[in-house]
């Protein structure tokens, strides 16, 4: 059974370069070594470290690697501060990413079935959001030619959104008005 672990690209970089310098220090040390034992156990050494680097140099350089795309706190925080001090934020002059759509998640969205549903194309485990497990977050996704190029899990205590969820927005119908509910919470209503 192999168990795979998500190795970033420096990673195997750093695993590549360690095992190359261990076959280096080890050739060196088998011309200047005069035991005949020495020699067998160094031999074994760097034909086990030969195959080690093979491996990782194969893995690196064939098998696609999933790169996860970190949460856009920047983008996070200017929504935050946008919506602080003005009545009315509009997504599209607020990000500085360019995307076509945006699309809102509501807390427990399974994100598999509705990325399939508005063809997003992407993986999964490229974005880190506990969106499935946590009813205190919506995921903002900014989508353009069906991929991902940002996204932000944002708290609903700093701001939610008075409409029907997984809805598909285009950057000219971004623009929501902020106000507060009955209870004072937050809410971005059309």
């Amino acid at each position: 059974m192999f168990f795979f672990v998500n190795i970033s690209n420096n990673n195997i970089m750093l695993i590549l370069i360690h095992i190359l310098l261990r076959i280096i220090f080890k050739i060196s040390y088998l011309n200047n070594s005069v035991k005949k034992r020495a020699n067998q156990f160094t031999c074994n050494e760097i034909i086990l470290d030969t195959y080690s680097f093979i491996w990782f140099f194969v893995v690196f350089f064939l098998f696609p690697r999933t790169e996860v795309l970190k949460e856009d706190l920047k983008l996070k925080k200017n929504i935050q501060l946008a919506v602080i001090t003005q009545i009315a934020i509009d997504f599209s002059k607020e990000t500085y990413c360019g995307w076509g759509k945006m699309v809102v998640f509501p807390p427990y969205a399974d994100l598999k079935t509705k990325f399939k549903k508005y063809n997003i194309r992407t993986n999964i485990d490229e974005i880190q959001s506990t969106i499935e497990s946590n009813d205190g977050i919506n995921l903002i996704v900014f989508v353009k030619n069906h991929g991902i190029v940002s996204y932000i899990n944002y708290e609903i205590d700093k701001g939610d959104f008075h409409f029907n969820y997984n809805q598909v927005l285009s950057r000219e119908n971004s623009t929501f008005l902020i106000n507060h509910d009955k209870n004072n919470r937050l809410i971005f209503f059309k």
